[in-house]
């Protein structure tokens, strides 16, 4: 990234950045912030199924524990909450989860 260069300047040198940027910590504190962004919004990784697991006249749902809601196959989260389990749905269902309401 270039602009992480301006940030060890001295503002004498800075030149016709030094209007814009009134001092050097300043600078640094932005650039910690941008440089701490990225991270605090990446999204978790997906899960895979694991091989093997099936529900005999059921389907496998993934359930984020936290919010006792599952997701199905084929909708935006199944698999990617960060604390979450599959299972098939009926036992998600006893176990009182609840499917989702939007579809995702």
């Amino acid at each position: 990234m270039p602009w992480l260069g301006l940030l060890a300047l001295p503002k004498s040198e800075l030149g016709r950045f030094s209007r814009w940027l009134p001092e050097r910590a300043l600078l640094v504190s932005l650039g910690c912030f941008l440089l701490a962004w990225p991270p605090a919004f990446a999204q978790t990784i997906c899960q895979a199924q694991p091989p093997g697991m099936s529900c005999p006249g059921d389907q496998v749902v993934w359930v984020n524990i936290p919010s006792k809601i599952y997701h199905l196959k084929g909708q935006r989260y199944f698999g990617c909450t960060k604390n979450g389990k599959f299972m098939c749905q009926h036992d998600a269902d006893l176990e009182g989860d609840r499917g989702n309401l939007n579809g995702q």
